[in-house]
């Protein structure tokens, strides 16, 4: 809780307004490609662009205790009432096509971090299905889970899904953390 002031949520959200492009998905070829599997909406928070955007990523990294150089650039979503993406993993399948596109130069995704920006009036929950967990959006909170076990397998109890909002919108910042190894 309070990881990230109120008004620093404010300016977050407002500079995520700005910027906004439907939600892609992952594929085979990695066509950005916008599916009625995710329907949110995305900004990418390049921290060349503004000061805010490196601070919270410096920020992230050093609570969660990685190497900010292991991580993606963080994204913003906002899903109005009704928009949702539904249950996925954020770690690549091995030994898949998609894999091998998306985790050849930069490795696996190790770990993720979500910040929410704002409380989400009613619904909006990001669901852990295998966790029976349900984690309603706080103003300012940070949630971070690990995608893989120590030995590098995929931690298949991280499948989760962005419930829709049903009153009001929600925001969300993510940050995924990289091995950076070869396959």
């Amino acid at each position: 809780d309070d990881f990230v002031k109120p008004e620093e949520c404010d300016a977050l959200m407002s500079l995520i307004d700005m910027r906004l492009r439907p939600s892609t998905v992952s594929d085979d070829s990695d066509s950005c490609l916008v599916s009625d599997y995710r329907t949110s909406q995305t900004s990418d928070l390049h921290y060349f662009d503004n000061p805010v955007y490196l601070t919270l990523d410096r920020r992230i990294a050093e609570t969660i205790g990685l190497q900010g150089f292991l991580g993606e650039t963080m994204q913003a979503q906002k899903y109005e009432p009704g928009q949702y993406y539904k249950e996925h993993w954020d770690f690549f399948m091995p030994a898949t096509k998609e894999y091998k596109v998306y985790c050849e130069w930069m490795g696996q995704r190790t770990w993720t971090a979500m910040v929410y920006p704002n409380d989400v009036e009613e619904g909006g929950e990001t669901y852990f299905k295998h966790l029976k967990l349900r984690i309603k959006p706080k103003k300012g909170m940070l949630v971070a889970w690990n995608n893989l076990y120590r030995n590098g397998l995929p931690n298949f109890k991280t499948l989760h899904e962005a419930c829709p909002p049903i009153s009001g919108n929600k925001y969300v910042i993510t940050k995924w953390f990289r091995s950076w190894s070869l396959i």
